[in-house]
Order: C-alpha cells, then sequence, then structure tokens
C-alpha cells in the first residue's frame, strides 16, 4: 500500500511539472533554436540520405541531429506550428524524464529518497523553464540520459543483455542529438570506474561489450555516418579547447542550481521597459502575488547543495555514500569538459545537461538522514524538501512575473507573429533574412513554403550581394537597427545597397506586445536618374 502511494505521489510530482511548465506557455515567440528542429523536416535540407527517391535528412547542424525533427514530423502534420504545438510536447518528454528518475532512484536507493530527489526535480527552476524553452536542446538530452541509465541498471539487476542495449541505445541516440552528450557519457563512465570499480568489472565481458558497441553505434549511426563522409567535421569544427572565461563559466553554474541564470534571456529585465500591464484577472492576481512577495531571484538549492554536503559525514556508511561521490565524479568530469570547451559551458543550456544527477545526491543524503532522526526524521524531512520546493516555484513565478510584464528578449520576440503573417503580402521572391534569429521561426511557422535564404554581407562577398539585390522580387527581413545580434549588419547592408544606387522602400516595423519595435520588412527600388 505504501510502494503503491508513492507511486502516485511521483506521479503527482510529473503532473506539477508539466503544469508548472505549461502556464502562460504561448506568451512569447518562438527563439531560432528552440525550433532549429524544423530543418530536419521542412526544406531546403542539409546531409540528408535517399531512401526510395525521398530525402531524408540527419543532421541540422555538424554537432545536432535530426532525432527531435523525428518526433515533431507527425506532430506537426495534425497540429500547425505555434508555441503551443512547440513547446507542450517538450514539456510532456520532461515529465516522462521525472518519471524515469523517479524509477531509476527508487531502484538504485531507497522510495524515500526517490520521492525527495523527484520532488525537487519537478519544482528545479531552471529544469522546468529549459524544458519549456527547449533551445539547447536538452529535453531529449535529459530523457536518453535518464531512460540509459534507468536501462543499465536493470541489466545489472538481471544480466540481460537485451537491457545494455537498450541502454547504450538509448545513450547513441543523445550523441546523435546532440554530440555534446558526450560529455554525460564520459561522466557516467568515470562515476563507475571510479566509485563502483568492481561491480563495473564483474559486468564486463564480451557478450556484454559487444552488445553495448552495437547498440550505441546503431544509434549514434546517423552522426557516425555523416562525420565518415564529412572528414569527421562534428569534430574538427567544434572541439576546440581553452580554459578562457574559467570565473564566469562558474557563475553560470551556481546560477543554473538556484534559478537566477535564466533573468535576462528569454524574458526582459524590469528596467528595460515599457512595463505592460496585465491582460486579465489571473495574470494581475499573479503577478501582483509575486511582486508583494518581492520576485525573488534565487532559490534555496545552492543552500540545499551545502547542507547536503554537511550532512555527508553522518551517513557516510550508508548507500548515500556512494551516490553522492557518484554525482560528484560526474558532475566534475562533465563540467570540466564544458569549462575546457572553447565556447561551452557559458550557457545554462549546458550546464543544465548535468540534470537531475544533482538531485540524486539531494534524495540520497536527505533520505538517510531522516532515518536517523528518529521519529520527527519523516516531519523534517517534509519540512526542508517542503521550503525548497516552494522556493523553486517562487523563483519560477519571478520568470513568469518578468514575462508577462517585461515581455520578451529579442531572440524571443512575439513580434515574429505579425512579421510572419505580413511576408506572404509582399509576395517575396525570396526573402533574404538579414540577421540571426528570424530564418528558423519562418521556416517552421510556414512549413517550409517560404522560399527564404541568408543574406549575403557586401563587405565580405561584394559579388553576391551585388547579384541578391539585383534579384527583381526580393525582399529583406532584419532586427531593427541597434537590436541586431550581427552588430552594425544593417548599416552595412544599407550602404552597400546605396553603393550600386538602391534605396530601402516599403518598409514595414511590427513591434512586440510592449510596444517596442523589433523587426522590420522592407524592398528595394532604383530612383530613376534625371
Amino acid at each position: 500500500m505504501l510502494q503503491r502511494r508513492a507511486d502516485w505521489l511521483a506521479a503527482l510530482f510529473c503532473v506539477m511539472f508539466v503544469a508548472i511548465g505549461s502556464l502562460w506557455i504561448g506568451e512569447i515567440g518562438l527563439q531560432n533554436d528552440e525550433v532549429l528542429f524544423g530543418a530536419g523536416i521542412y526544406p531546403p535540407f542539409g546531409d540528408s540520405i535517399s531512401i526510395f527517391g525521398k530525402r531524408f535528412p540527419m543532421m541540422v547542424m555538424t554537432y545536432v541531429g535530426t532525432l527531435k525533427s523525428l518526433l515533431y514530423t507527425p506532430i506537426l502534420k495534425l497540429w500547425d506550428a505555434s508555441a503551443v504545438s512547440v513547446r507542450l510536447p517538450v514539456l510532456l518528454i520532461g515529465g516522462l524524464t521525472v518519471g524515469l528518475f523517479y524509477a531509476f532512484v527508487k531502484r538504485t536507493l531507497s522510495v524515500r529518497a526517490a520521492l525527495v530527489a523527484t520532488a525537487l526535480l519537478a519544482t528545479d527552476t531552471t529544469f522546468v523553464l529549459t524544458t519549456r524553452w527547449d533551445w539547447g536542446p536538452v529535453v531529449l538530452q535529459h530523457l536518453c540520459l535518464v531512460a540509459g541509465m534507468l536501462a543499465g541498471i536493470r541489466f545489472y539487476e538481471s544480466r540481460r543483455v537485451g537491457w545494455l542495449f537498450t541502454a547504450c541505445f538509448l545513450f547513441g541516440l543523445g550523441v546523435w542529438d546532440k554530440t555534446l552528450f558526450l560529455w554525460c557519457l564520459i561522466g557516467l563512465a568515470a562515476g563507475l570506474i571510479v566509485v563502483f570499480p568492481r561491480k563495473t568489472l564483474q559486468a564486463i565481458t564480451w557478450k556484454a561489450v559487444v552488445t553495448a558497441a552495437l547498440g550505441f553505434l546503431i544509434g549514434a549511426f546517423p552522426l557516425i555516418r555523416y562525420n565518415v563522409r564529412n572528414n569527421w567535421a562534428t569534430f574538427r569544427e567544434n572541439a576546440a579547447w581553452s580554459p578562457e572565461r574559467f570565473p564566469y563559466k562558474f557563475q553560470i553554474l551556481t546560477s543554473t542550481l538556484d534559478g537566477s541564470g535564466m533573468f535576462g534571456l528569454a524574458t526582459r529585465e524590469r528596467w528595460d521597459g515599457p512595463v505592460r500591464p496585465p491582460d486579465d484577472r489571473v495574470k494581475t492576481m499573479f503577478t501582483n502575488f509575486l511582486i508583494r512577495i518581492g520576485e525573488p531571484r534565487k532559490n534555496a538549492q545552492v543552500f540545499l547543495l551545502m547542507f547536503v554536503l554537511l550532512l555527508l559525514p553522518f551517513v557516510w556508511r550508508t548507500p548515500a555514500r556512494d551516490a553522492v561521490l557518484f554525482v560528484l565524479v560526474f558532475c566534475s568530469v562533465a563540467w570540466t569538459q564544458m569549462v575546457f570547451t572553447k565556447d561551452a559551458g557559458g550557457s545554462v543550456h549546458h550546464t543544465i545537461l548535468m540534470w537531475p544527477l544533482p538531485h540524486l545526491a539531494f534524495g540520497a543524503v536527505l533520505a538517510e538522514a531522516s532515518r536517523r532522526a528518529g521519529r520527527f526524521g519523516v516531519r523534517m524531512l517534509a519540512a526542508v524538501v517542503g521550503v525548497v520546493c516552494l522556493c523553486n516555484v517562487a523563483v519560477t513565478g519571478s520568470h513568469y512575473t518578468a514575462m508577462l510584464l517585461n515581455g520578451p528578449n529579442v531572440a524571443w520576440t512575439d513580434a515574429i507573429y505579425p512579421a510572419v503573417d505580413a511576408i506572404p503580402s509582399m509576395r517575396p521572391a525570396p526573402l533574404c533574412v538579414m540577421d540571426w534569429g528570424l530564418y528558423e521561426p519562418i521556416r517552421l511557422l510556414h512549413k517550409g513554403k517560404t522560399d527564404s535564404c541568408n543574406s549575403v554581407d557586401p563587405t565580405n562577398s561584394p559579388i553576391e550581394f551585388k547579384k541578391m539585390i539585383d534579384l527583381p522580387a526580393v525582399v529583406f527581413m532584419t532586427h531593427v537597427t541597434g537590436l541586431e545580434f550581427d552588430a552594425g549588419v544593417n548599416e552595412r547592408f544599407v550602404a552597400g545597397a546605396r553603393s550600386h544606387g538602391y534605396e530601402p522602400t516599403d518598409r514595414r516595423v511590427f513591434y512586440d506586445r510592449n510596444g517596442r519595435a523589433i523587426i522590420e520588412i522592407f524592398k528595394l527600388f532604383r530612383p530613376q536618374r534625371p
């Protein structure tokens, strides 16, 4: 009976995770990398294979595969592309990951530890938000990691190689989804070798090695095929090492844990104005409540980590010790790779890849400590976990308050919707996108039907630039001057066009819900000389 109640409670945590992440899910626009999977659904395609005369894309970038594209292909056949249709499926996958994590911790530690770890994970601010806005992408990475670990523990318990094949196949899928998954795999291998050397060696047989290799190679086959055909471009172009910005990357690590890392990323800060009043009673009540409690920007998980480390000596002779050591080795090895990889580890969508392993350590130590606290242990445990979860939810609420009042940042701007709606009326042939962040949302929202291209910089490619602006019906799209990701791109473009006798015309500007000018679309014309 207690087991069944625990399982139902864990299911409630999964539902709670999806519910928290779904609040006002369509409130801000779609970010470019959030919808990058559209490059594997709608042409033009990059790397692909031909099966019975039909092209099937394998990779959308040198280190990002089309696993998410395969998942969304049937979804978008039944459901028009929108913020809801893009975000709800990944939230459901995140809820599944939370449930599988509960099953994993229950098998390796105890029901009590599993409930604690699951409750903390389901309310973790950064985990919720990076799942909701899956621009990493990270959602399938988490699923492959947790599901693979669960299958691996089933193999260890039963010695059935089918479970080992499943685990390594899932790990291979994770690497195909995004090659950075190798950080986690190397961390897992290091944790097993350092903390469980005897058990690991006992499980290694020739049959197990062959099965594991086969499963991994099948899962990662598209990535392997791509690299064999392209001289290992994934690793040549992305595996550069650099020790730069260590203090900043450490700050990103702590802000990922305390929930503050997303402030100012998807949404604007209050000082950036203008503030938009809520447009219904529920939003008004919600934002007013968060303002009254001070809009907390950090949760209590950093303090929880310190508390868990202080408790560790008291539970040293329990299974919690090995769990904590495993997590420490895993996180140390995975994060060290982020730190010393050039252009990596500098955003929460990198550090969050180590989740949910930290919550395994939290659950292990707190559960064992509560058992040693006597008859008041369960109540003390519930109080500590309850306070941390409430702090998590409060910080998530502060993010939503920023979203509702301050509006989205440029990368997530909701001005993309009226801009995309206006494109057909301008009859572009083609539509040339001048700045980063616009191409992929257009491709997805127009289902690949708009002939689009990336604009050419007149400074770097003057000949191609001249050919582009001479196209008879070309239309250009960019962020307004001052908000470009490629600083100065508008100024360079206009100067280049004028050098060939062209002037911008038919300019249309699109605003976000807060009234900020964000996106513009225009054509070119050549004035007749007298």
